[in-house]
């Protein structure tokens, strides 16, 4: 049986050290016996050999094992030390790591706080929120103390969405879920799972979000919960929803405009087209889609307008282009042509170059413009006609006022007469019935032109010296009273039939004594400044002519001295740049002003101050005026 190296080396060792011992402790007996004078006995050598050789052996085993002992404690000990020293390295190692695990946390707490516009929660396996970040916190309305440990996605997501989505997982996908697990479904699976939902704010308004939710695993594949990420959708819906409103609306509006509306690539072909500009030319819109412009158009339009193009495209030069309402000719399906007025504008977009027009259908607009221009032809030839009448018309008129400086033997007398139009509704007279007595009249017909001209004519004609209307039913009376002069000019002139009526003052003066006897129909009060400079109205009189209503008459005695002036309804209407009238006021202001009393001196203050009053002297209405100064010392 052979030994092991390490059992050989231990024996040939502690024999080595017996021998030693052995000769040692022979060699102290021997001396001992030498010493002490006594002859060692044999046997005595024999037990001290014995002893000492057992003692040695075992002296010899106790050291080895000792040296041993130390040497296995000393391999020990280096390789604790190694031990520790590799455990040392491994927990300064986790101390890195988690220094850097923190700074990571910290970087992605970091990065989930600054995503402050995206809404970011994590849950665990049963829905409960882990992480809730500052952009869910803006979204939602919730802090994050309120959500993390304490609820789950379904606080804030519609219930009737959720049952909704949980027919979508049956039909589709054959997954029974319900609650929470409606939400995460898909994701369980392994799916990435994006759609959009409703998310209720802690407000209760609602939103709408784009949400992706995925499953979070562990190194092993373990899941550990769920991640949602959610983008408020809510404008991007309302823009969508805008836009396609717009789309709508503006296809609404192609389709219903009257005017034809078509776009044009740079090669010439018909982009889109709507219903007018199909029905233009003979197409279904789809047919024009695709087609060359130039199958539009006629010669020799046809063959240039591919050249057209190329000048505007490479030169920039224009024929119609940004030079709206052009009249251009089309061509028909069937072959016949049609007047157009075109306009194109250019849409650049995107590095393409777009061309669009807006035609429209001319022909019977230019065939209406034919016969229009032949109408105003002869319409311009009739009006110079009614022009030249109405002129002869004025003249004649005219002639039915005073003409020249008329004389009365005790009246001072002037009088003004500016028309609205070429002939007036206004008419007066002063003119003398006999030796004593003179008479004045002015009349103001309703309206403006030939009718109410006609009817002042027919006035004038009615009114003349010698007419019957003046005789006296009463023989202390020389003439008949004004009143009854306006009630039988009431009876003669039915105007109600033609909507029209007329204002009238009539007055009788007997010059010797200045008894006047006037009345008044409807027209504004003659103004009487006496000679004292007291101002009165005359107001006695009735309605206007044209009602049939009785007339009432006055009577009073002029003094020497004494204005009167008689004037129509169009002098104190007649208005300045703001809309304000010359007024009754403004009447009197300009009669007692400084200057010549003689009626011809305050009938020119009369047209100087309305004419500065008015924003131009192009009356509204006739202005018609009479003053008449009583001076019965004066002779012709």
């Amino acid at each position: 049986m052979r030994h092991p190296p390490y059992t050989s080396k231990f024996l040939n060792r502690v024999l080595a050290h017996g021998l030693v011992y052995l000769a040692l402790m022979l060699g102290a007996s021997a001396l001992a016996y030498f010493l002490a004078g006594v002859s060692p006995r044999p046997v005595s050598f024999l037990v001290v050999g014995t002893g000492s050789l057992g003692a040695a052996i075992l002296l010899a085993v106790v050291l080895q094992r000792l040296k041993e002992t130390e040497r296995s404690l000393a391999r020990r000990t280096v390789a604790l030390e190694g031990a520790v020293k590799h455990l040392q390295d491994e927990l300064d190692e986790h101390d890195q790591d988690r220094a850097e695990l923190a700074v990571r946390n910290a970087e992605l707490h970091g990065v989930l706080d600054a995503a402050s516009q995206v809404s970011i929660i994590a849950t665990d396996q049963r829905g409960t929120i882990t992480v809730f970040n500052s952009g869910a916190e803006n979204l939602l309305g919730f802090t994050a103390e309120e959500m993390i440990g304490k609820a789950t996605p379904e606080t804030f997501h519609l219930a009737a969405e959720i049952r909704a989505h949980e027919d979508v997982l049956r039909q589709e996908h054959g997954i029974e879920a319900q609650g929470f697990e409606v939400l995460v479904a898909l994701a369980r699976t392994g799916r990435h799972d994006t759609r959009e939902w409703t998310y209720v704010r802690k407000d209760g308004r609602n939103l709408q979000v784009e949400l992706s939710v995925t499953a979070r695993r562990d190194v092993d594949g373990r899941l550990i919960g769920f991640l949602g990420i959610a983008v408020d959708i809510t404008d991007r819906i309302t823009a969508q929803e805008a836009l396609l409103h717009s789309e709508a609306k503006l296809e609404a509006i192609l389709d219903t405009a009257v005017d034809g509306i078509f776009t044009v690539d740079v090669l010439g072909i018909i982009r889109s087209a709507n219903l007018a500009a199909a029905r233009i030319f003979g197409y279904a819109p789809e047919e024009l889609e695709g087609r060359p412009l130039t199958d539009l158009m006629p010669e020799p339009h046809r063959t240039l307008h591919p050249q057209y193009m190329a000048n505007y495209l490479t030169l920039g030069v224009t024929r119609v282009i940004g030079k709206g309402g052009r009249e251009v000719p089309g061509r028909r399906r069937d072959g016949s042509l049609v007047d157009l007025e075109l306009a194109v504008s250019v849409l650049r977009s995107g590095g393409e170059v777009l061309f669009t027009g807006i035609l429209r259908d001319i022909s019977q607009r230019k065939a209406d413009r034919e016969a229009l221009e032949t109408a105003h032809r002869k319409l311009a030839s009739r009006q110079a006609e009614v022009d030249r009448d109405l002129s002869m018309a004025a003249a004649i008129q005219q002639t039915m006022l005073p003409q020249g400086d008329v004389c009365f033997a005790g009246l001072d007398a002037a009088w003004s007469y500016h028309p609205s139009r070429i002939v007036g509704g206004d008419w007066f007279s002063l003119f003398a019935l006999d030796g004593d007595h003179a008479a004045a009249c002015l009349v103001d017909v309703s309206g403006h032109g030939v009718a109410p001209a006609l009817v002042s004519t027919s006035l004038a004609h009615a009114l003349r010296p010698g007419s019957a209307l003046w005789d006296s039913a009463i023989p202390e009376e020389a003439f008949a009273a004004p009143e009854e002069i306006l009630a039988r000019l009431e009876r003669e002139y039915p105007l109600e039939r033609f909507n029209m009526f007329f204002t009238m003052i009539c007055l009788i003066l007997h010059i010797p004594s200045g008894r006047l006897r006037y009345a008044n129909a409807g027209h504004p009060p003659p103004l009487l400044l006496c000679g004292d400079g007291r101002m009165e109205h005359l107001d006695a009189g009735g309605p206007m002519i044209g009602l049939g209503l009785p007339q009432q008459g006055g009577v009073l005695t002029l003094c020497e001295g004494d204005s009167l002036l008689l004037y129509t309804d169009g002098c104190i209407e007649h208005q300045d740049e703001d809309g304000v009238q010359f007024g009754t006021e403004g009447m009197k202001q300009v009669m007692t002003a400084p200057g010549g009393k003689e009626a011809k001196d305050v009938i020119k203050r009369l047209e100087e101050a309305l004419r500065a009053h008015g924003a131009s002297w192009d009356p509204e209405d006739d202005l018609s005026m009479i003053c008449l100064r009583y001076t019965p010392i004066t002779r012709c």
